[in-house]
């Protein structure tokens, strides 16, 4: 459908989402030049987004980023989730096993998105001081091509087409291509990535699932390159694995994905 007849809303939407999907703050140019919508109409988009804190804008170089708002919404539907409070209790587990950050990841799935819903940091000195916990969209990192590779091929396609570059400046495969990847990660039960959303790095997630097959949610464990070896790829997915398996099954879980039936 031709943006000319979606509505305000919708471009709104559209807007938000790709500015979740870029990780980083974007010009209104930016925006409007990856959505293919007027400059104007970002423009009054953002100023009405602004206005509700839907967004943000940066005082020093007035680029946009998700505001307080957008944030506290997330994390209120987060707060009353039975994946947060019980998803909690894994996530040192994995922790100690790894000595790697972990986080728990909800999907908002109106949204296309996933939101944090719970961290366990490493002791590591060389660890991350700070990543960014913001809510993420779908198309990129182990985070968010965990969960997509379990949701319909009408989200797929969807994500795909919002999808701008990846925050460390990667593009999109095309789509068959972005198909037969999140395939492989659906077969294989994890999803691995190496600098997609954060430079220097590499993560494995792994889904969650409710108790109708429907995924819900994944683990991610993440370390820097600099403490990356290879042979360490094998124990990171086991240990998120195990984790995510006894969560899906505290969710009621009985062993088969909605994307598998």
């Amino acid at each position: 459908m031709k943006d000319d007849l979606l509505g305000p809303v919708v471009r709104a939407f559209r807007v938000v989402n790709a500015m979740a999907e870029a990780g980083e703050d974007l010009s209104g140019k930016q925006l409007s030049d990856q959505l293919e919508l007027p400059p104007s109409t970002v423009h009054r988009l953002l100023q009405l987004l602004a206005k509700l804190d839907i967004v943000e804008q940066n005082p020093d170089d007035h680029k946009y980023r998700p505001g307080s708002q957008l944030l506290r919404i997330a994390f209120s539907i987060v707060r009353r989730s039975d994946v947060a409070s019980m998803g909690d209790k894994y996530l040192r587990g994995i922790v100690d096993e790894l000595n790697a950050t972990c986080v728990l990841w909800m999907l908002i799935p109106e949204a296309d998105l996933v939101v944090t819903a719970g961290v366990a940091r490493s002791s590591h000195p060389l660890d991350f001081v700070d990543i960014a916990f913001a809510p993420r969209g779908l198309a990129w990192g182990a985070v968010g091509r965990a969960v997509l590779a379990h949701l319909p091929d009408s989200v797929v396609e969807r994500v795909a087409q919002n999808a701008g570059p990846s925050p460390t400046g990667k593009a999109l495969e095309p789509l068959d291509e972005f198909k037969a990847n999140l395939a492989q990660i659906r077969e294989q039960g994890y999803a691995f990535s190496e600098g997609h959303t954060i430079s220097e790095a590499v993560g494995v997630a792994v889904p969650i699932f409710g108790h109708n097959g429907t995924v819900v949610a994944c683990y991610a464990a993440t370390l820097p390159m600099s403490r990356f070896k290879p042979a360490m790829k094998k124990k990171m997915v086991e240990v998120v694995t195990a984790g995510a398996r006894k969560l899906s099954l505290d969710l009621g879980y009985s062993g088969t994905s909605a994307a598998a039936k």
